[in-house]
């Protein structure tokens, strides 16, 4: 669904010609299959079309005389071909004067977005499908940006209108949060705390806080959190991650498992206490953290690949190699554990464990992923061509893996890569 308008809608009272136009060009070929127009009781003509490259306008929708109850999803007898670079234009118009016999305000007044009916939107919502499945991505990857764009114009609007709508606050904070404005985020929510102090209010700043890496304010907003409401295992979990945080690992396992005393369901807190336990050394206990986290979240990489590493360090080779190829099917392009793979099954002592050819093709797709600037790809991938018995290439490449260390201030892995270099020439 590939929503299309404006949502920072402000018309004056009185305007009879407030427009709201939007456009977007597609990265891919889809079909469209249905339309779906939206809009309250102040527009007028509602409108949408495609150019295709070089072609001729495609009509999407018209409506001359928009009512509310036009709003349907219409779908087009036959599916709409729209090539790549295909421009997908709206516009609407509204009518906010006394003249509209459907303008709900007598006398007419400023409306803004919103969501609800006394507000006004705007929206032409196209449903398509790309040609090819690998395009629905990259498809998705483009538009996302500019609908949380829209979403946060949309709310910023309608805030001016209702500044004390509490959950409006902590929608546009998590906008802003989206899109990676922590200070902007943290505004919003300390205003949120201020309008209605309650738990988890106090929460959601510990959570931006915590983001922030000040732990100490974090802390703060966690404890307040649970002096109003005692049995609140997220702000307990909150206050763990605090700890972990500050390295007081120590204080950070209590606190961990008081939270899962209290919500044994939560991947995370497992995950991050098996953290806690393998940088104490506690191996065992990592593990078995680790394993409760993939049980209750079979598909989370991070769990494979830290169990995948304590294995390691435990010399559970083969075990540890399932994992990675877990970690890897899950998300193909996980730079770490794609070398952390390669050089185990390019080096390893047990030569049954060795599958020189696959870990140069593991290793060489994490240098084309790190664009050929990262010394530990390079090194790995150097590794994995000696095992394969490719010689110069291997030579080549630990000359380059050599460099890159050197230019990046990287003196020990250096120092590892110039011996390794030495031995290959040899």
């Amino acid at each position: 669904m590939l929503r299309r308008g404006r949502q920072d809608i402000d018309i004056a009272s009185g305007q009879r010609d407030y427009v709201n136009a939007d456009r977007y060009a597609l990265p891919v070929d889809v079909d469209a299959l249905a339309v779906q127009p939206h809009a309250h009781f102040l527009a007028k003509e509602v409108r949408g079309w495609a150019t295709p490259p070089g072609g001729a306008i495609v009509p999407l929708i018209f409506i001359k005389d928009w009512n509310f109850h036009w709003q349907d999803v219409y779908t087009y007898a036959q599916p709409v071909a729209l090539p790549a670079g295909t421009v997908i234009e709206m516009r609407y118009t509204y009518d906010n004067s006394a003249a509209n016999r459907l303008n709900p305000n007598r006398p007419p007044r400023r409306v803004t977005f919103g969501q609800t009916s006394s507000s006004e939107m705007g929206s032409l919502w196209l449903q398509v499908v790309p040609r090819r499945q690998a395009d629905l991505a990259r498809l998705e990857e483009d538009f996302a940006p500019k609908i949380l764009r829209d979403d946060i114009a949309g709310n910023e609007k309608w805030l001016e209108v209702e500044p004390r709508n509490v959950q409006l606050r902590a929608e546009l904070a998590a906008c802003y949060l989206e899109a990676n404005r922590l200070d902007a985020a943290l505004r919003q929510l300390n205003e949120a705390v201020r309008l209605d102090p309650t738990a988890g209010r106090h929460y959601d700043v510990g959570r931006v806080l915590l983001i922030q890496q000040n732990y100490a304010a974090a802390e703060s907003a966690f404890r307040k959190a649970l002096e109003l409401k005692p049995a609140f295992t997220e702000a307990l979990y909150g206050l763990a991650v605090v700890r972990h945080g500050q390295h007081n690992l120590d204080e950070a396992i209590e606190l961990y498992g008081r939270a899962l005393g209290g919500d044994p369901s939560n991947a995370s807190g497992h995950y991050n206490l098996g953290r806690a336990f393998a940088e104490r050394g506690q191996l065992d206990r990592a593990i078995q953290s680790y394993h409760r986290a993939i049980e209750l979240a079979p598909e989370d990489a991070d769990s494979h690949q830290s169990l995948a590493r304590a294995l390691v360090k435990q010399n559970n080779v083969g075990e540890a190699i399932y994992r990675y190829r877990r970690t890897l099917e899950i998300e193909p392009d996980r730079v770490g554990a794609l070398l952390d793979l390669a050089w185990i099954i390019a080096t390893a002592p047990n030569v049954e464990l060795r599958v020189p050819a696959e870990g140069v093709r593991l290793a060489e797709r994490a240098v084309r992923l790190t664009k050929g600037v990262n010394a530990t790809a390079l090194d790995t991938l150097a590794a994995a061509y000696a095992a394969a018995g490719q010689t110069d290439r291997a030579i080549e490449t630990a000359e380059s893996a050599l460099k890159v260390a050197l230019e990046s201030g990287e003196r020990q892995l250096a120092v590892e890569i110039r011996a390794r270099l030495e031995r290959y020439k040899q």
